[in-house]
């Protein structure tokens, strides 16, 4: 069984992606921020997250954080490039 480049970067981006999704979820729901798994998330997505909260203003009036959706579909064009570059 042999990995190719294309393989390595589609999974992972998934990776990525997904963890993203899960701290989307787990954020709706209390939990201990303090929590190993928790803080692995939090540390594996904060490289993404975090300049693009910095980047987009939250709204006083509208506390939603629109950096996960930005991200995930940076990733993905970020994703696709590294795709097309490949083949």
């Amino acid at each position: 069984m042999s990995f190719t480049a294309y393989d390595i970067v589609r999974t992972a981006f998934d990776v990525m992606k997904f963890f993203i999704v899960v701290r989307v979820i787990i954020s709706y729901f209390p939990h201990n921020p303090e929590s190993t798994i928790f803080r692995f998330i939090y540390d594996l997505t904060e490289p993404v997250l975090g300049p693009l909260r910095r980047i987009i203003p939250v709204p006083r009036s509208l506390p939603l954080d629109f950096s996960p959706i930005l991200g995930y579909f940076l990733l993905e064009l970020v994703e696709s490039v590294l795709i097309r570059l490949i083949l």
